[in-house]
């Protein structure tokens, strides 16, 4: 009986480890800010290199990709993804493919892993995933308000700037670190402060200090003012107001 019992034990063994891996992969987007990026696990083998391409739903043409992600400790990560003018915001597509030689595989089972060519018994496999997402980014309001500023582009007397409001005071600033030494010029950067009583309106602030010896510091800001609902900007100080570039 106890020979018989060691015997089922071994047969349960080998059937176990005979039977093809289930193929795992969990997908899923996350925000940083304004970009979105994708996540997710997977029991691929360690190092496998995915291809991830990202459509709008129900489109062929790819609005981004990352060729490059790869599965580390069963977790992998694609690059962020932005929009020209705005988050992405609504239905996409990820899709997600790699390719595997006959050996380099093993044994899985997955309707997501099909033989490239079926006709041939040592075939390379493909990996092939795809999952749509109703994309929502968790808008700050703040963030969204300095992204409108450093995109805009100022105009004096009915002529528009040839520069960005970013790219002009990038540039000034750079034009500084050149002059007085790029040690001495300190860049706060931006922030933006809601005005009160003024619902999605805000002060935005570009901030920098600078030495030029012997004269003591200097601190600059130039102030702009940003309506968020209607993507509009005036300027609220000098500095502002000198960043038009002809």
């Amino acid at each position: 009986m106890k020979t018989l019992i060691i015997i089922i034990g071994l047969l349960l063994i080998l059937f176990t480890d005979a039977r093809a891996k289930d193929l795992e992969i969990e997908l899923e987007p996350a925000w940083e800010k304004t970009a979105v990026y994708f996540e997710g696990k997977s029991n691929l083998p360690e190092g496998t290199q995915l291809d991830l391409v990202l459509f709008r739903s129900g489109k062929k043409t790819a609005v981004g990709g990352d060729a490059y992600v790869v599965i580390r400790n069963q977790k992998f990560k694609s690059k962020s993804f932005v929009g020209k003018e705005a988050p992405l915001q609504g239905k996409y597509r990820v899709r997600l493919m790699a390719y595997f030689s006959n050996k380099q595989l093993g044994d899985y089972s997955s309707p997501y892993l099909k033989l490239e060519n079926p006709d041939l018994v040592d075939s390379d496999k493909v990996f092939h995933y795809e999952k749509e997402f109703d994309l929502q980014p968790k808008i700050d309001e703040a963030e969204t308000a300095i992204q409108i500023v450093k995109g805009f582009y100022l105009v004096r007397d009915g002529k528009k700037s040839a520069w960005t409001v970013a790219k002009s005071l990038d540039d000034f600033v750079e034009g500084l670190e050149i002059g007085v030494g790029k040690s001495n010029v300190k860049r706060s950067g931006w922030r933006a402060v809601p005005v009160e009583g003024n619902s999605g309106v805000y002060n935005v602030y570009y901030t920098y200090d600078y030495v030029e010896k012997p004269a003591a510091p200097k601190h600059c800001e130039s102030w702009f003012e940003c309506d968020v609902t209607a993507k509009q900007v005036r300027c609220r100080n000098k500095a502002a107001y000198d960043g038009w570039v002809q």
